[in-house]
């Protein structure tokens, strides 16, 4: 993941995940359905005194296996004290 520090409070972040995995095995027969997804990801944080408030959009680009998810929108708020 990379980031940019607008401000001292705002910053932004590009980033991607890559989850790999192994296969599933039922009552001991594989399933050759091992995990190969992609992951993009974009955000803005804004830091305030014991306080964070972050917003991201991300989007799966390759799966292989598994859910997939064309539009992810997540907004977190963390309280310090």
């Amino acid at each position: 993941m990379s980031g940019y520090r607008i401000t001292s409070t705002w910053h932004i972040h590009l980033g991607e995940q890559i989850n790999r995995g192994g296969e599933t095995r039922i009552n001991g027969i594989e399933q050759r359905n091992p995990t190969n997804n992609n992951r993009v990801m974009a955000g803005i944080t804004l830091f305030l005194p014991e306080q964070q408030i972050a917003l991201r959009t991300a989007r799966d680009t390759r799966i292989d296996n598994g859910f997939r998810t064309n539009h992810e929108i997540a907004l977190r708020y963390q309280h310090s004290f």
